[in-house]
């Protein structure tokens, strides 16, 4: 692997290179949407909301896995954040920050959050950032022919490991790619608000769920680690949404009306 390189005497580093791909890859698609979807928004105000959030949130998250597994936090540890950042932190915080900005502009959350089909080709992006620095996201060892060892990462092992990053960019990948066109004939009002990002929770959770027992990580309670529980939380929160979105909903016709007249009305 390849935590860091050298071009002409300045440090270069593969880890914050791919997210800023990933950051890239973001804005152009979520630009893209928000046009097509005739919003009064922006990506330009959008991303540094999203940015911001999702900072805030993934730290906040890496504290209260941290303040878990310790007796007691460092108050620096908590002021830093130039480390100790996790994903469902980053969902979590980013989705506040949207709903704000939404709020703001007057822009139906609902339809926004369909727009988020474009996080899974992100997270693949910074997925394999994770992979090429080495950073320990890597998973158990393994005997598989495609296990793969990280002598020089930021946290090396000379065992054959799960590559977990590129298991999570494939799946991600292969989500963006199933929900692309959804997405695009929700914008123009054949799907129900909100059926697109209800999908994609569900289809990110069972994933993440299942390569979560190939980790390294803490089990905290019932046998899982805390990636999966939020996981579960994300398909739960999934089904219910689809299922509300799916329930159908009819004005009450008046009895007296011309379609009970003419024998077009259920009797009761």
């Amino acid at each position: 692997m390849l935590p860091v390189f050298h071009i002409g005497g300045i440090a270069f580093y593969t880890y914050g290179l791919m997210v800023g791909l990933a950051l890239v890859t973001a804005y152009i698609l979520g630009e893209i949407d928000i046009k097509r979807a005739g919003f009064n928004l922006s990506m330009s105000v959008m991303m540094p909301a999203l940015i911001i959030g999702g900072l805030i949130g993934s730290h906040l998250d890496s504290v209260i896995v941290y303040s878990s597994h310790h007796d007691q936090l460092n108050i620096h540890e908590l002021l830093d954040f130039s480390h100790g950042q996790t994903f469902f932190g980053a969902l979590i915080g980013g989705a506040i920050a949207m709903a704000v900005v939404c709020r703001g502009y007057g822009v139906p959350f609902l339809r926004v959050l369909d727009c988020c089909y474009i996080v899974p080709i992100s997270y693949a992006v910074g997925r394999m950032g994770c992979l090429l620095s080495g950073d320990g996201d890597y998973g158990i060892p393994t005997s598989l022919p495609w296990g793969m060892s990280f002598p020089h990462g930021l946290v090396p092992t000379t065992a054959r490991v799960h590559p977990l990053p590129l298991y999570e960019a494939a799946y991600a990948t292969a989500i963006f790619f199933l929900l692309w066109p959804m997405g695009r004939r929700g914008v123009y009002g054949n799907r129900p608000m909100g059926e697109i990002f209800a999908r994609l929770l569900m289809m990110m959770g069972a994933c993440r769920f299942l390569t979560e027992f190939l980790s390294r990580n803490i089990e905290i309670a019932w046998g899982l680690t805390e990636a999966q529980i939020v996981s579960l939380v994300m398909i739960v929160l999934g089904v219910v949404l689809r299922s509300a979105l799916r329930r159908p909903y009819q004005l009450p016709v008046p009895r007296d009306s011309h379609l009970d007249q003419v024998g077009l009305m259920t009797a009761p």
